[in-house]
Formats: C-alpha cells, sequence, structure tokens
C-alpha cells in the first residue's frame, strides 16, 4: 500500500507529467501523502526553484491531495543522494521520477539524476516520460495492461507486491526472457522458463493481481524482447526486479533495467529492494504558502 510517495520534480516542461502521475497514483488513498520535492544547485534560482514546487503543490492540493513542497541543495553530482535521503527522512515508499532516456554511457558521463537516484534507493521507482507517460500510468491504475518481466522466481514477489501497492486494477502479463545463444532452443530449458513463470503468477495471485505469464526464449536482446512483448500485450506499464547497478555498471555488466530506460516510452516501475518500516510525522514536514499538514 502506497502510503508516502516521494515526487521529484525538475525545472524541465516534464515535471507537468509528474504531478499527473502523482495525480494518478494517489486518487482514491485519503490517507496518501506527497512530498514534492526540487533539488537545486546553489547557483541556482531559489525564485525559481521554490515556484517550481509551489505551482505543483497547488496542482494536486486543490485535488483534494495532502501535499508537502519542499527544496533541497546539492550538488549536480549529489542530487540523486539528496533524493536518497529525502525519501528515508520521509519516510516514502514509492519515489516517483522522470526519465528522459539517456543510456548508460551518457548517464555515466553527462550525470543523470534518475540513474542515481534508481541506484542509491530502496523504494520502488516510478520513471515517467513527460505527459504521455503519466497517461499511461492513469489507464493503468484505472485498471490497464502491465507487463511484468520477472528474471527469477526469486525476485517475483517484489514485483508483484510493488503493481499491486501502484496499481491494484491492473491486469499483468508475466513474461520470462531467457536469450537464445544458438539457433534451435535448448529443450532442456524448457522446464526451467516455464517453473520461473509459474512461480511469478503464484506471487501475482497472491497479492491479488489477475496475471497470465509466458516463457520466451528470443534471439534479440532481453529488452527488445521484453519492449516487443509489451506492445503486443498493449501494455502501458513496464514492471521490473530491483537488480540496480550503478550506470557503469550497467555499462560494463548490461543491465536490463537501464536499457529499458532508455529505449522505451512506457513508464518503468522498479520493485523495491526491501520493506519501508520508519514512520513519518508529518507535523515535521515543510509547508509553504499555507499548504498545513493533515494531524490525521
Amino acid at each position: 500500500m502506497i502510503r508516502r510517495a516521494v515526487v521529484a520534480l525538475d525545472a524541465s516542461q516534464a515535471s507537468a507529467g509528474l504531478v499527473e502521475t502523482a495525480a494518478a497514483v494517489l486518487a482514491g488513498r485519503p490517507w496518501a501523502k506527497a512530498l514534492l520535492l526540487h533539488v537545486r544547485e546553489e547557483s541556482s534560482s531559489e525564485a525559481v526553484a521554490q515556484a517550481l514546487v509551489v505551482r505543483a503543490a497547488r496542482s494536486l492540493a486543490a485535488r483534494g491531495l495532502d501535499v508537502y513542497p519542499e527544496v533541497r541543495i546539492a550538488g549536480a553530482a549529489h542530487r540523486g543522494e539528496a533524493i536518497a535521503a529525502a525519501i528515508e527522512e520521509f519516510g516514502g515508499d514509492l519515489l516517483i521520477i522522470g526519465s528522459r532516456g539517456r543510456d548508460d554511457l551518457a548517464g555515466a558521463v553527462l550525470g543523470s539524476v534518475s540513474h542515481d537516484a534508481l541506484h542509491r534507493v530502496d523504494v520502488p521507482v516510478l520513471l515517467v516520460r513527460g505527459a504521455p507517460g503519466a497517461a499511461r500510468v492513469a489507464a493503468v491504475c484505472a485498471g490497464g495492461a502491465a507487463l511484468a518481466a520477472v528474471a527469477s522466481a526469486s525476485e517475483a514477489p517484489a514485483i508483484a507486491k510493488a503493481l499491486a501497492d501502484l496499481a491494484p486494477r491492473a491486469e499483468a502479463c508475466v513474461v520470462h526472457v531467457l536469450e537464445q545463444v544458438r539457433p534451435l532452443r535448448p529443450p532442456e530449458l524448457d522446464g526451467d522458463l516455464d517453473d520461473v513463470v509459474s512461480a511469478a503468477l503464484k506471487s501475482f495471485k497472491a497479492v491479488g493481481v489477475e496475471a497470465d505469464g509466458e516463457a520466451v526464449m528470443s534471439v534479440q536482446t532481453v529488452s527488445e524482447t521484453i519492449e516487443q512483448v509489451a506492445a503486443e500485450q498493449g501494455a502501458d506499464l513496464l514492471v521490473v526486479g530491483s537488480r540496480r547497478l550503478s550506470d557503469m555498471g550497467g555499462l560494463v555488466l548490461g543491465s536490463v533495467t537501464h536499457r529499458l530506460l532508455h529505449a522505451s516510452d512506457r513508464p518503468l516501475l522498479v520493485a523495491g529492494r526491501r520493506a519501508r518500516v520508519r514512520a513519518f510525522d508529518p507535523l515535521q514536514a515543510p509547508v509553504l504558502l499555507g499548504l498545513s499538514p493533515s494531524r490525521s
């Protein structure tokens, strides 16, 4: 269950999509709270930063949502770290952040806040590209289709829980993909592939999410196959496990999550690594322009 979401806003036009994403995710959850966070560099404008979070807060507060705007200062190389610290202090159980689709090399050389934050946090992360991504998230929350890519049976419970918490009415398709390194499919792998899917379907059933599944051996890369199956299924959301790597780790070792982040226009939900247990006192949250925290 999502109780406290952190929305990481930046100064780009994509922030409007993040606000709409937060509205879709938190709709119908009167208990939920959202921290609207902007991490700026010390040399940037404080007034612009405050205007950004206040505008977002007013938009969500007008829809009856409980929001807390906040601006923090961090160097360009430490913004992901600042986001992770805010999640810890707020007791957040979901991070909503924008993605510009940079590849691993660009992330390593130029710096990618979303990549860095993804590597640092333990909670589920919802990565969204602008207004089209927000519309896709809204569709899934309303009962649309999501594709859950499961690499192993052990990560299936976390993936299932992440989707159930975000969009309990979603219809899930579970896919387990293995790259085929030989022209013919090795028959001895059939059982292993099917076992992973069967275990994953049990995990989804346990959290009340309707799901079907398939095992796929493909001559394409895993990320290409996932994107292809998502298109065939009409899925508006991709859900993957929590094998988080740094940018250089993704570059050297290969990361399906990072490749999907670069290649897919669909929102990407990355499952959390552990449950959050720390409570948060809303009375200690920052308050701007009369947006007072609720005592409930």
